[in-house]
C-alpha cells in the first residue's frame, strides 16, 4: 500500500515526472489544486513508499475551465459588524469579478476590486460567491464560503491574572433553529498585546447546545484592571477557502495570586504546629 500520493499538474499531458515540480503531497485522496489555472489543464498522481521510491505516473486527466476560479478566498465577521471578502484572481488578464449573495448576483457588472462588504447583513446565515470573468466575457466556476449564523466569545464572569499562563474558557453557542451542527477548525485567543495563539479543533457545535473550549493563555504581567480579549472560530470549509468569526469583550485583570498568611505558634509536645490559611 503506497504510503503517500503526489499531484502533477502541467499545460501538456504527463507521461514522464522528469523535470516536473509536484503541486502536492498527501496522504490519502481527494488532492486539491487551491489555485487552478486555464492553461495547466493536466492532471497526474503518483505514488510513494515508505523510503520515498517514486512510481511512473498515473494516466493523465484533462481538467477544462475557460477561466480559472477566484483562489485564497476569505470571509471575516468582526464584532457581528459588515461581513467582508477578500480573494485572489486565478489568472490575469480578467475583466473583474461577479460577487453573489445566497444565489443572487449583487453586481451587474464586473467589478475590478478584490474586496466586498456587505451592508445588508442581519445577523442570518449567508453565503457568498464569486467568479471571474475574463476579458471575453467568459466566467470562471464560482468559489463560495458560507457565514453560519454562531456566537462566540469569552465565558462570562471570566476573570484573568497578571504574569499567569492559565486556562481560559470559551464559549460558543449555535441557535435552536441551525439547520444542523457547526464544525470549527481552530479557536484563537489574544489578550491585551500580547501575540495570538490557536488551539487547534476540530470543534463540533450543535443546535441549541453550548459549547465550552478551554484554552491556555498568558496574561501580561503589567496588564491594567481592565484588558481586552479577543476570540476567534477559524472554518476552512474547503481548501482556499477560510471564515473568520471574531468577537471582542474586556476582562477583570486580578494579581498574579493569592495571599499567604502564615501564624506561627511556639511549639509545645503534641500539638500541631502552625496553620496557614489564604486570603
Amino acid at each position: 500500500m503506497p504510503n503517500a500520493y503526489r499531484l502533477y499538474r502541467s499545460d501538456t499531458p504527463i507521461t514522464s515526472i522528469s523535470g516536473q515540480t509536484s503541486l502536492i503531497t498527501i496522504k490519502a485522496s481527494p488532492a486539491v489544486d487551491t489555485s487552478p489555472t486555464s492553461t495547466k489543464r493536466y492532471y497526474a498522481v503518483t505514488a510513494l513508499d515508505s523510503l520515498g521510491n517514486e512510481s511512473t505516473p498515473s494516466v493523465t486527466e484533462e481538467i477544462t475551465f475557460p477561466v480559472a476560479p477566484v483562489r485564497n478566498l476569505i470571509l471575516t465577521l468582526v464584532d457581528g459588524g459588515k461581513p467582508a471578502l477578500s480573494w485572489e484572481g486565478g489568472e490575469a488578464n480578467l475583466q473583474g469579478f461577479y460577487i453573489f449573495r445566497n444565489g443572487n448576483k449583487v453586481n451587474q457588472i464586473p467589478t475590478p476590486t478584490t474586496t466586498y462588504s456587505d451592508s445588508y447583513y442581519a445577523g442570518d446565515s449567508v453565503t457568498y460567491g464569486i467568479t471571474a470573468v475574463n476579458v471575453t466575457g467568459t466566467e470562471s466556476p464560482v468559489k463560495e464560503a458560507t457565514l453560519p449564523a454562531f456566537a462566540i466569545g469569552l465565558k462570562e464572569g471570566t476573570t484573568l491574572r497578571r504574569g499567569m499562563l492559565e486556562t481560559v474558557p470559551v464559549v460558543v453557542a449555535l441557535p435552536a433553529d441551525a439547520a444542523g451542527s457547526l464544525t470549527i477548525d481552530a479557536i484563537s485567543l489574544k489578550i491585551g498585546s500580547l501575540p495570538e495563539s490557536t488551539l487547534a479543533g476540530p470543534f463540533t457545535v450543535t443546535p441549541a447546545a453550548l459549547l465550552e473550549v478551554q484554552k491556555v493563555a498568558a496574561t501580561e504581567a503589567a496588564a491594567p484592571p481592565q484588558e481586552a480579549v479577543v476570540v476567534s472560530a477559524i472554518m476552512n470549509p474547503s481548501p482556499g477557502t477560510t471564515v473568520r468569526v471574531t468577537k471582542s469583550s474586556v476582562a477583570s485583570v486580578l494579581g498574579s495570586g493569592t495571599a499567604l498568611e502564615i501564624f506561627n505558634d511556639p511549639l509545645v509536645r503534641g500539638t500541631e504546629a502552625g496553620t496557614a490559611q489564604s486570603e
